[in-house]
């Protein structure tokens, strides 16, 4: 567990800093020519392990598993985000209703709901929505109508 104001140790000649960016800075100095290079984008890395984790959004693997509900995760960031769901934990609440979101991003995408403003213009209809995932399944069914008017 790392804890934020905690200082942390340099493992190439063990100096101590106040935080993981000062840390960082002091590495990418010391290790310029042994970073870890991804052979697929060429972004560099400190560590190797660092790169092992950033070569599962290449290869689509995904590592990390909810114990409740078996849902997968490329980085264990985003299944501890998810199990904010099954914890309840819901940090991100909306002034105007109370209702509480997990991340900060889904608490913004709720808003709208109490603007009044439907961002998400179907290109095929009047529609509009408030979500770009209902805009999503709303054009499924002009899809869905296309191919039945191509089959008939």
């Amino acid at each position: 567990m790392h804890f934020p104001n905690a200082p942390v140790e340099c493992s190439h000649c063990k100096r101590t800093y106040k935080s993981h960016i000062k840390l960082n800075l002091h590495l990418k100095k010391i290790v310029k020519d042994k970073l870890f290079v991804c052979e697929v984008c060429s972004k560099r890395f400190l560590t190797e392990n660092i790169l092992k984790k950033h070569m599962f959004w290449h290869t689509g693997e995904r590592p990390y598993t909810c114990e409740v509900c078996g849902s997968k995760y490329k980085a264990k960031g985003q299944l501890n985000l998810h199990m904010r769901i099954h914890t309840g934990f819901m940090p991100h609440k909306c002034p105007d209703c109370g209702k509480g979101f997990p991340t900060g991003k889904q608490l913004k995408r709720h808003k709208s709901v109490h603007t009044g403003i439907r961002a998400h213009k179907c290109e095929h209809c009047e529609r509009s929505f408030h979500e770009k995932k209902a805009l999503a399944e709303h054009s499924m069914l002009h899809k869905n109508i296309e191919n039945v008017k191509l089959e008939t």
